[in-house]
């Protein structure tokens, strides 16, 4: 191979690794991910949740991140937990967000436990009931 072709393949491999590299970025930070449904959940205890952790669904896999943690601006004894979620996903006026773990070890989360099937789907926006 002579050295020009060599060169080349060389910058096209770093271009498209390059490339790769930027669309998993964006995959995982979550600006890919657009029109997921935004929902809000009020907790005594943040349980160390961080924007950018998952939310999932009945204990299955993630279905969303959670956008903003902050203290409320109507009760400071409790915190505000801003999350979106896929629009496939089901959730329901009286589904209820929870704080927990895989293990005593891993990552908290935000798990959203399915409501009843006759209850109809939560709004964009809505509040969900939460257990401590």
């Amino acid at each position: 191979m002579d050295a020009k072709r060599e060169q080349a393949l060389v910058g096209l491999f770093v271009l498209v690794a390059s490339g790769l590299l930027i669309a998993v970025v964006f995959l995982l930070s979550g600006w890919l991910t657009s029109g997921d449904v935004p929902f809000r959940a009020y907790f005594k205890n943040a349980g160390g949740l961080e924007p950018g952790f998952e939310v999932h669904y009945a204990g299955g896999p993630p279905i969303g991140r959670i956008t903003k943690v902050q203290n409320d601006p109507q009760d400071p004894t409790r915190m505000e937990v801003d999350f979106a979620v896929h629009p496939s996903v089901p959730v329901k006026t009286d589904s209820k967000a929870t704080i927990t773990s895989n293990s005593p070890l891993g990552d908290n989360f935000l798990e959203i436990e399915p409501g009843s099937a006759s209850t109809p789907r939560a709004q964009s926006g809505a509040t969900l009931e939460s257990k401590d």
